[in-house]
């Protein structure tokens, strides 16, 4: 079937899957942390409780997330949350990082402040602080995709810190300098829930989705108050620890395109068929992207062959995909038709 479908065929259709595949690409359980850190002061602390109750809303109410898979930490904390201490998040990250499996997703997300002393990047927490590199090591047993978001200042020493396979690092700034309160905050907990953030009208915000609108609604903030703009928002999800502005140039953004933190084709999640199908897709995501990064230590004779076979499975099970949403009994025997 693959043979007949063809790699010229195939193409076309990923070209297609590229544009639909956000809402079905994903399967596995969803984890999330959401800090909120040390204010400062009242007027911060009043922001950061805007934030982390309009973020708790849409990962229980609207992500349908288990209670038991999110944790919420706060300066003040109340019914529910944690303290916003080192030892709290260790706690936390422990028991995620324990439970998430390679097809899970965990995604943590800072409110508050950060500093760079030179050496070290820190996220404020009440009491001790912790640096890029403790950040890196709590998240390291993981082995599922993890989804890191800080939107504090100084935070660009985290791409770095925290790069790896499977993983999409987003901050707030790209340089470590930018020590100012961010605007990428507050643009951020909006694009989790904004309809013009959904660029390709599926009806899901991805990562990289959220990230881009995030960056505009910065972008245009400074440019409405007539100000040059201190901070430059960055994403890695290739693993080198580089990262991209939305509008720059660069490699990532593959990972992030796929990733959301909604449930998975919450119409129809009694379907155990179309779940397999869906579990696929991300299977061969995640090795389409590990093939493109092996590319520069491979043979062209080697790397052809190998993507060629991933693009057409791609294609053929995207197709089975998009023809069971239109249709629940429809075969899947034979793809070409």
């Amino acid at each position: 079937m693959m043979k007949r479908l063809g790699v010229r065929t195939a193409l076309a259709l990923c070209a297609m899957f590229a544009v639909h595949a956000p809402a079905f690409a994903q399967s596995g359980q969803r984890f999330a942390l959401l800090v909120e850190g040390a204010p400062g002061d009242q007027a911060h602390a009043d922001l950061q409780r805007r934030l982390l109750t309009s973020l708790k809303a849409r990962f229980s109410d609207d992500y349908k997330l288990d209670k038991d898979h999110l944790i919420v930490l706060a300066s003040t904390p109340e019914g529910g949350e944690g303290k916003a201490t080192a030892i709290d998040v260790k706690s936390a990250l422990a028991r995620f990082t324990a439970a998430v499996k390679p097809l899970d997703t965990l995604f943590v997300l800072l409110l508050g402040h950060g500093n760079w002393d030179g050496t070290d990047a820190k996220f404020n927490l009440v009491g001790p602080d912790l640096t890029a590199g403790q950040w890196a090591e709590l998240l390291g047993p993981a082995q599922g995709k993890v989804v890191f978001v800080n939107t504090t200042p100084a935070s660009s020493p985290f791409i770095k810190a925290l790069a790896a396979p499977n993983r999409i690092v987003i901050t707030a700034t790209d340089q470590p300098g930018q020590k100012f309160d961010t605007v990428f905050a507050d643009a951020f907990v909006q694009a989790l829930g904004a309809p013009t953030a959904d660029l390709d009208k599926d009806s899901r915000i991805s990562m990289w989705e959220a990230f881009a609108y995030a960056s505009r609604v910065v972008r245009q903030t400074y440019e409405q108050k007539g100000l040059m703009q201190p901070e430059h928002a960055v994403l890695d999800d290739d693993g080198d620890g580089t990262g991209r502005q939305a509008t720059g140039e660069g490699k990532d953004g593959t990972l992030a395109s796929v990733t959301f933190v909604d449930a998975v084709i919450a119409s129809r999640p009694a379907d155990p068929e179309l779940q397999q199908m869906v579990q696929k897709q991300e299977q061969l995501l995640l090795q389409l992207d590990a093939l493109k990064k092996r590319k520069a230590q491979m043979k062209p004779e080697e790397y052809q062959p190998a993507w060629e076979a991933l693009i057409i499975e791609l294609a053929t099970v995207s197709r089975d995909v998009r023809a069971r949403l239109k249709d629940p009994k429809a075969a899947s025997a034979d793809p070409t038709n």
